[in-house]
Order: structure tokens, then C-alpha cells, then sequence
């Protein structure tokens, strides 16, 4: 059976991350669908394969405004709050 994942958006922008698997176990987010939803809203997401780091900052943006973490969930909240900044939805 497949494992589902998915990032939940709700009204006023708010977020729960969250996936449902095949034994009920508590999964955090993919990679891939966290890259992919981030992209979406215009950030880029990476991890250092070395460090295991994960790295977001906008599309085009300098380097010295990357944020750099080793929570993935941590990656994506501030992916959107800068979203949200930019919106001004703070």
C-alpha cells in the first residue's frame, strides 16, 4: 500500500504538515513533496548531503539570504512565513 503525503494549506494561511501511512505511523514530510509545494510559492529547497542541512531561501535570491536548518518542517514554516511577509499575511 502507498504512503500519502501532503502539505494541508488553510484559510488565512495557515499549514499542518502531515501524512497518512500504512500502519498509522507518524511520517514527517518528503523531500520531494516538500520541493515540490515550496516551488509553488517560489522557494527553493536542498539538503547538504554532507551536513544534512537543509537549505531554502527564494527563487533568484542571494545566497545571504538562505536560512540553512536540520528540520525539514522548520524549512518549509519559514519558506512560508517569508511568503506570508511578502503577502503581508503576518
Amino acid at each position: 500500500m502507498k504512503t500519502i503525503h501532503e502539505i494541508k494549506l488553510t484559510a488565512g494561511g495557515s499549514h499542518t504538515h502531515y501524512a497518512n501511512t500504512q500502519k498509522g505511523e507518524n511520517m514527517k514530510t518528503t523531500m520531494k513533496t516538500a520541493k515540490a509545494y515550496l516551488q509553488t510559492i517560489g522557494f527553493k529547497l536542498s539538503k547538504d548531503s554532507e551536513t544534512g542541512e537543509y537549505r531554502v531561501n527564494k527563487t533568484g535570491a542571494p545566497e545571504s539570504h538562505a536560512y540553512y536548518t536540520d528540520s525539514i518542517e522548520d524549512a518549509i514554516d519559514t519558506a512560508i512565513f517569508q511568503n506570508n511577509l511578502k503577502k503581508g499575511n503576518n
